[in-house]
């Protein structure tokens, strides 16, 4: 690290790590010790915006802002501990003092308290033009994520979040962290619902999975029980069942507020893997239904939604149709409550309107033992 360029930074290079919490601290050498020992502080001390009408109150690791009436981005003003440096981040912020590195990158892997120095130093290490005091300058708008880090003239780091009330930025399950998994599982967040679709390598039963998520608040539970860590233990526990979708109730706290969360997660099995009983294609061919069909259509299936648009040819009567399917299915296949073939069954349709769906109900189940697994089939006609 370039010492003349930094100096509160320097001892993150110079003295040994050691991970208390949250929050990093160092054991120097006497000799820094003793030039240094007044300037441990690594806290925010006070934080004002221009119309703020009360205080933001200032957590360990969250800061409270008021809503201000017809707020504009702003520059903020902070008094830090004596000695210590500030790191603002924001997107632009981070384009600017980090060019080159993507700003989600930054959010996510600061988002677990075990990164946070390492990923600092190596942030200023990899970055020459990067200056001793960041300028605080670039007006800040508070409802995208804005974080600061403080980092003390021993080497400390410890990371603030901003914001008006708290709340879940982003939402993943990576496959980095739980192998079992097809690919990552990123979760669609409406409102107070987070919605995940898990797609696992081959059947399982109960299972646990590790998530990474972004913040706007103190921290993350799961409703009565311990605290969350973005990347790391303690882990979600599901108990695999075909009739209800796994849920888990989440908590986001920070200052005088929280906000509950319900985590819903639609898993299922990748095609071919041998495993579970699903569905996991679902096709109309030309070629079997070439009194209907201009085109072949395949579906796209979420969960337990199967989704799938048919271009019908422009002579056919949409008051009565029999189509017939392929299905790819691991196991017995349910139409209505009747069996149903999954090559050469037929669905019959009437006085169908082209652009809005159709619904029918499918149901698997397992070729041994018992269970069932439902899923809605929707079909939209073109013509």
């Amino acid at each position: 690290m370039n010492h003349t360029r930094i100096k509160t930074l320097t001892k993150l290079a110079l003295c040994a790590a050691v991970l208390a919490g949250a929050v990093l601290t160092v054991s120097c050498s006497n000799f820094f010790h003793d030039i240094l020992r007044r300037h441990e502080g690594d806290r925010i001390l006070s934080f004002a915006l221009p119309g703020q009408t009360s205080g933001a109150l200032i957590g360990e690791h969250y800061i409270t802002i008021s809503p201000v009436a017809n707020a504009q981005p702003s520059i903020p003003q902070i008094a830090v501990s004596e000695g210590a440096t500030l790191i603002p981040l924001t997107g632009a912020y981070i384009k600017r003092d980090f060019p080159g590195v993507d700003s989600g990158e930054v959010f996510m892997r600061l988002a677990n308290p075990a990164n946070v120095a390492a990923y600092t130093e190596a942030l200023v290490r990899d970055h020459a033009s990067f200056q001793e005091a960041p300028a605080l300058d670039i007006p800040i708008d508070f409802d995208d994520l804005a974080q600061f880090l403080v980092v003390s003239g021993t080497g400390s780091v410890r990371l603030y979040r901003v914001g008006k009330a708290p709340e879940i930025r982003n939402f993943v399950f990576r496959k980095a962290d739980n192998p079992l998994l097809a690919h990552d599982a990123i979760g669609v967040i409406a409102g107070d619902k987070i919605t995940v679709d898990v797609l696992f390598e081959s059947e399982i039963g109960d299972f646990d999975l590790i998530p990474s998520f972004i913040i706007v608040g103190e921290g993350l539970q799961e409703l009565g029980g311990a605290a969350l860590v973005s990347g790391g233990k303690p882990k979600l526990e599901f108990e695999m069942d075909w009739y209800v979708l796994p849920q888990k109730s989440l908590r986001v706290y920070g200052g005088p507020d929280a906000r509950n969360y319900t985590l819903e997660v639609n898993f299922d099995y990748v095609k071919g893997s041998g495993g579970g009983f699903s569905i996991t294609g679902f096709d109309f061919y030309a070629a079997d239904n070439p009194s209907f069909l201009a085109f072949n259509s395949s579906a796209q299936i979420v969960g337990t939604t199967i989704k799938i648009e048919v271009m019908l040819l422009h002579d056919v009567d949409l008051a009565y149709m029999t189509l017939s399917p392929v299905v790819t299915v691991n196991g017995y296949l349910s139409l209505g409550g009747q069996g149903f073939d999954p090559v050469g069954g037929t669905i019959t349709f009437s006085n169908v309107t082209v652009g809005v769906p159709v619904l029918r109900d499918l149901v698997v189940y397992p070729l041994t033992g018992t269970g069932q697994k439902d899923y809605t089939l929707e079909v939209t006609f073109r013509q």
